[in-house]
């Protein structure tokens, strides 16, 4: 019911990441597609990372756990909507190529102070 609110509030403007309008007002629908983008986006950002010279293994493998973990939780809440060989359904396209506002420079994990937490937690 919280998540019904949030949607008919027009003073968000974006939902952990996409525009608010690539999202269906129906709160089931609108939760069980913020989800399969949270997968989208945890395996973005492992690709970010994988893709960065710059990376340490540990920043790798945290954020390649972050990717599993966060499919792994899909599955269990939306087993019934996984292919026949527990593949994830595909994203709507106007959420696939909409801009990730939250990939913005200072924001979430793509950021500088996120990425030297991350480093520093491989030094414990």
């Amino acid at each position: 019911m919280v998540l019904s609110c949030r949607l008919l509030n027009t003073r968000v403007t974006a939902i952990n990441g996409p525009a608010r309008e690539n999202f269906p007002s129906d709160s089931a629908d609108a939760f069980r597609l913020l989800r399969r983008w949270d997968v989208e986006r945890a395996r973005r950002y492992c690709d970010f990372v994988a893709s960065d010279e710059c990376s340490t293994p540990y920043e790798r493998t945290t954020a390649n756990d972050d990717y599993r973990e966060v499919q792994l939780w899909f599955e269990q809440d939306f087993y019934d909507d996984l292919g026949p060989n527990r593949e994830l359904p595909a994203l709507p396209e106007q959420v696939k190529t909409a801009v990730d506002q939250s990939k913005a420079p200072g924001a979430w994990k793509y950021s500088a102070q996120w990425r030297t937490f991350i480093r520093k937690q491989a030094d414990r």
